[in-house]
Order: C-alpha cells, then sequence, then structure tokens
C-alpha cells in the first residue's frame, strides 16, 4: 500500500514537472528512466526477435525509412546511431553510410549487434554512460535514434542535446524519435516535444519538425523530431 501511494504521488509530481517543463536533478523524472535502469533493463532483454517486436508492420518501417531516414541520413556519409538494441536499424544504416558509430548504455546489446553484423567491417562500437557520445567533435554527418529516447529522462536528454551540437557537422541533422506532450503509456519516460524544443533553443540547433505520423496504437502521443545544426 505504502509503494501504491508513493508511485501515485511521484506519477503525480511527474506530471506537473511535464507540464511545467521542469528539468532539474531533484525532480522526480530525474529519478526515474535514468542510463541506470536502462543499461539493466537492456542487459537482460529477450533480443531473440532483434528489436523488431516494436515494428508495426513492413509497410510501416518501409515508409519511416523513406521519410525519416532516407532524407536526413546521406548516402556515404559518417553516422551515428544512439541506442542500436537488437540492431533492427543499424542494418538499414550500414547499408546507407560509409562509417557507422553506434552508442549504447547496454553492453549486451552492442555484443549482440557486434556478433549480428561482424561482417560488416564499417561499424564502431562504443559503450555510453548515458550523455556522452564519444566521438570527436564535428565529425558527424547524420544522427538517428529510434525507440531510445522514449526511455530516456529529461536530465539525459538534456545531456545528449548538447552534445548533438558538438559532434554534428554544419547543416548535419539528427532524427529522434521521443515522447509527445501527452504520457499515455507508462513505458515511456518524462521527456516531452516541448522539451526537445527547448533543449533544441539551449544547444543552439535548429528544430525542423515534429511529426506524431509513426506513433503506434500503444504510444499514440509519441514524436519523431528532425533536427538541425545550423552553419
Amino acid at each position: 500500500m505504502v509503494d501504491r501511494c508513493r508511485d501515485l504521488l511521484d506519477n503525480r509530481l511527474a506530471a506537473i514537472e511535464r507540464h511545467k517543463g521542469i528539468v532539474e536533478p531533484w525532480t522526480v523524472s530525474a529519478r526515474r528512466f535514468t542510463a541506470s535502469d536502462n543499461r539493466v533493463l537492456y542487459d537482460s532483454w529477450d533480443w531473440g526477435a532483434r528489436g523488431e517486436e516494436w515494428t508495426s508492420s513492413p509497410e510501416w518501417k518501409a515508409a519511416l525509412v523513406a521519410e525519416c531516414l532516407v532524407p536526413n541520413v546521406p548516402e556515404n556519409g559518417a553516422a551515428l546511431e544512439i541506442g542500436p538494441g537488437g540492431g533492427r536499424w543499424t542494418d538499414v544504416l550500414r547499408q546507407r553510410v560509409r562509417t557507422l558509430v553506434v552508442v549504447d548504455v547496454s553492453a549486451r546489446a552492442l555484443d549482440i549487434c557486434r556478433d549480428r553484423f561482424k561482417e560488416s567491417t564499417n561499424i564502431e562500437y562504443l559503450l555510453s554512460d548515458g550523455g556522452t557520445l564519444l566521438v570527436p567533435d564535428g565529425s558527424v554527418d547524420a544522427i538517428w535514434s529510434y525507440d531510445v529516447f522514449v526511455h530516456v529522462n529529461p536530465i539525459d536528454a538534456r545531456r545528449y542535446f548538447r552534445e548533438f551540437h558538438r559532434v554534428l557537422k554544419p547543416h548535419a541533422k539528427a532524427v529522434i524519435h521521443h515522447p509527445g506532450d501527452r504520457r499515455v503509456n507508462p513505458t515511456r519516460s518524462d521527456l516531452t516535444g516541448r522539451m526537445v524544443g527547448e533543449f533544441c533553443r539551449e544547444a543552439g540547433l535548429n528544430l525542423l519538425s515534429q511529426t506524431g505520423k509513426f506513433a503506434s496504437d500503444k504510444s499514440p502521443t509519441d514524436l519523431v523530431s528532425v533536427i538541425q545544426k545550423p552553419a
């Protein structure tokens, strides 16, 4: 009963934080969906389906690639993927770009991708602390992250957005899937679309677009944002 009451109180406080856009270390949202939480979860995840359990349909995936990945990830460039998991999007990216860096908080996910793509010589695997991208300044032509920032809390997301500005080349873009402003799925973090816009402003990035077109029935408020580093 005590745990139940605490969870209800936390949820109410986190809803206020989301509504007011409060992103501070002392908030409830900073204690949830941490990098440590995600590391424990995805180090023990059953990756037998390689992440395709979150693919609505082959048609959905093809449309997402055509409308979000292809226009924003240059061919033969240097790309960075945050949170490859079982390699669902890594498989698409590795065939499109010259070099691909994949960054994950889960060592097991990286090991799975290393084994799955052992014939690919253009992939580098980096273990992250959940906020640092570990690549040189201005070295990346595109960043891709899907089904990741929906599980990243606002404090860590803000760190990532500052890193986006550091690692992206001028005019380069990032495509980020994240929660919307209403949290209707308890598996989603307290990050919001409005926060993403504010993080872009703080980091000196341009938010080009936000769309909910690819949201699932279970998470109908999810968004995909396209972000660009100015010249």
